[in-house]
């Protein structure tokens, strides 16, 4: 993410496929798991639905991205096993949906029961400290070419 903010990118239209895997994608939209080394230690999964245009609002979508937007979720359950928890959608500005991409995109959480999991849609700017220390960190592993810890 880092690489595309710097050149002024969207990380999802210029997906670094390297890092992310792509496991299920049609004309409209794409779905890939969070590399595991991205992955919060109370999730069991946490996938992404991303349209491939580049769209802020989900009414923005026409019926057909919309359609494949709806398969790539059904990916999600009958193929990654995802049998419940939270699927959010992040949409408009960033600075109105706690997003760190500005480009519509679903998450869907499953949780591992081992502890609490909470989803911001505004974070309060005291909150960016933490934040820019745990962006560090990832670009950090990524200076380094580890995309895997």
């Amino acid at each position: 993410m880092r690489k595309a903010f710097e050149e002024g990118t969207c990380t999802f239209c210029s997906l670094d496929r390297t890092l992310n895997t792509v496991l299920w994608e049609d004309d409209y939209a794409m779905v890939w798991k969070v590399p595991e080394a991205y992955l919060r230690d109370t999730l069991a999964l946490h996938a992404l639905v991303v349209p491939k245009r580049h769209v802020r609002f989900e009414a923005d979508l026409t019926d057909e991205e919309a359609l494949s937007m709806h398969h790539a979720t059904q990916f999600v359950r009958n193929t990654l096993g995802y049998s419940g928890g939270l699927a959010h959608t992040r949409e408009g500005p960033m600075d109105k949906n706690s997003g760190t991409v500005d480009h519509l995109h679903k998450n869907i959480f499953e949780v591992n029961k081992t502890g609490e999991v909470r989803v911001p849609v505004y974070k309060d700017p005291g909150d960016s400290f933490a934040n820019k220390g745990r962006a560090a960190e990832f670009a950090s592993w990524y200076d380094a070419g580890k995309y895997y810890q």
